[in-house]
Order: structure tokens, then sequence, then C-alpha cells
């Protein structure tokens, strides 16, 4: 292709705008070629692309809409055997990592299950703390020594009660943010070897 042909072609694509802008346009890529050296017309037209490629850019700037991104002709295709020694790792690791994926899962499962049952034990301790100090103040006439024993495992109960309802929601958000980073990383690490 030669600088008439790619004047002629992009005419040619250039019809849907109004005649003021077409001639705008192709005066300003026929001031750029008229810059370059004949020797570098060539390289100006290598540069600058199909006459379509230059007439969707022109079309973009004027109406704001970004033309479509063509396929890099210069990106590395993938092979055949590239693909089937991805499809080939991806189904030999699949049963480790499922099971991994499954484990997981049961594991942070398990956790939340434990942390709840955590804190429910927690709550029925200060409430038996609670009917122990109770119990303890009904006592103390007739029985003082019992009295001091009923409150101090009551006080005991609250205290371990309430550290164990609290618990949980001291650790759990920790926890779920050190899985999430793990299982980020791992997820970043693993797009690293596919793409």
């Amino acid at each position: 292709m030669n600088k008439s042909t790619f004047f002629k072609e992009l005419r040619q694509k250039l019809n849907g705008i109004s005649a003021e802008e077409r001639e705008a346009a192709i005066a300003y890529y026929e001031e750029y070629f008229q810059e370059a050296e004949p020797e570098g017309e060539y390289a100006v037209l290598q540069k600058l692309g199909s006459p379509s490629e230059v007439a969707a850019n022109i079309i973009a700037n004027l109406t704001g809409i970004a033309p479509p991104e063509p396929p890099l002709a210069n990106a590395p295709a993938k092979s055949k055997f590239a693909e089937g020694l991805c499809m080939a790792l991806f189904l030999f690791t699949l049963p480790i990592s499922a099971s991994l994926f499954v484990a997981t899962a049961i594991l942070c499962v398990t956790i939340v299950f434990l942390f709840v049952a955590f804190g429910l034990t927690g709550i029925i301790m200060s409430v038996t703390g609670v009917t122990s100090i109770i119990s303890g103040f009904t006592m103390i006439v007739s029985h003082p020594i019992n009295t001091l024993f009923f409150l101090s495992i009551g006080i005991a109960a609250v205290g371990l009660g309430t550290i164990m309802t609290h618990l949980p929601f001291l650790v759990i958000p920790k926890l779920l943010r050190a899985i999430h980073r793990l299982t980020s990383r791992l997820f970043r690490k693993a797009r690293c070897f596919v793409s």
C-alpha cells in the first residue's frame, strides 16, 4: 500500500462524518506524511496502521466512543501442546486441589462451630454464675461459709463466661482475614502458572 491508496481508503471509511471534519482529518494526516521523508513513507504507513484503524480512531475521537480493540498482531499464540499440557496438569491436580478445597471448607465450618460452641458455653457459664451468686446471697444468714463459696464460684463463672462469650468475636475476624490472605495468595500464585 502506498500513500495515495491509504488516503483513498481513508476517505471511503470516513464517509459517515461531516465533510468539514473529514477534510480536517485528511489534512492532518497529509501533513503527517509531508513531514516524513520519501523513504520514510513505508515506515509511516506501518506506524499508522490500516486506513480502517485510523478511521476508527478518528471517529472515536469525534464521538467519544472508543473503537474496538484489534487483536494483537505480535501476541504469541498458544500452541496446541501448551493448551494440552495445561489441561493435563489441571486434570492431574484436580483430585488434590478438590480435596484441599473440601478440607479447607470443612476446617472453616468446624472452626465456626467451635467458636459458636465457645460463645454458647460462655453464655451458659455467665447464667450459671449469676444463679450461683443469687444462691449465695440467699444462704448468707444460715451458712456464711457456703455463701462465700457460692459467691466466689459465681463471680469466677461470670468472668470466665464473659471471656468465653467475647473470645469468638475477637478471634473469628482475625482468623477469617488470615484464611482470606492465604487463599488469595494461593490463587494469585495459581494465576501466574495459568497465564
